[in-house]
């Protein structure tokens, strides 16, 4: 897959800002958040999604799976077809997929993750938006990916969510005609 000239002109602008210093740090956090901000990550979003009891759990655990998905998909399906290269890899050999770019699995994941969500409650974008947009700027701040690998992300990470909503939609569904069409077809009343 090419790298396209307006690409390397959006990452060459993310190349003059400074590698160090605070906004630097803060870039690095978004997309490598060290072990306790991870656990602090995980804990607010437990909280924050758990209040409604069982909606929550399995609103949750969808969500959870829907990340597994878009990291599998990303990582192993097309990260391993397209292999195009990172900003740091472009005429270089390299053979695994932290060389490849096309696509950014931290946008994938992210947006997996907020598009079921939103899906279950639309409220949910008020702050799943703007963390997609940090994510995004993240990943090309610190010269990870380019653009096209970051819309790439945030697509199939969309697009793996709906999938994952859809299925979980249609399986309730399923559940409930089962139990309507048995209490239908019990001759005990």
């Amino acid at each position: 897959m090419v790298i396209y000239p307006w690409e390397q002109q959006v990452s060459d602008w993310f190349a003059s800002f400074p590698r160090d210093g605070a906004l630097f740090e803060v870039m690095h956090l978004i997309s490598y958040p060290n072990p306790a901000m991870r656990v602090v990550i995980v804990v607010m979003f437990l909280a924050f999604c758990w209040r409604k009891r069982s909606q929550g759990i399995v609103t949750t655990t969808l969500a959870l799976i829907a990340v597994g998905f878009g990291d599998l998909a990303s990582r192993r399906l097309v990260k391993q077809f397209i292999m195009r290269p990172r900003p740091h890899f472009v005429n270089q050999i390299c053979q695994g997929s932290h060389c490849w770019g096309f696509v950014s699995s931290h946008m994938t994941n992210i947006c997996a993750l907020v598009t079921v969500l939103a899906l279950y409650n639309p409220k949910h974008l008020r702050w799943g938006l703007p963390i997609i947009v940090l994510v995004a700027v993240s990943r090309l701040y610190l010269l990870d990916h380019y653009p096209l690998d970051v819309l790439g992300g945030a697509a199939l990470g969309t697009a793996v969510g709906f999938v994952i909503f859809s299925a979980a939609k249609m399986f309730a569904l399923l559940l409930q005609n089962k139990r309507i069409g048995s209490k239908r077809h019990d001759t005990r009343a």
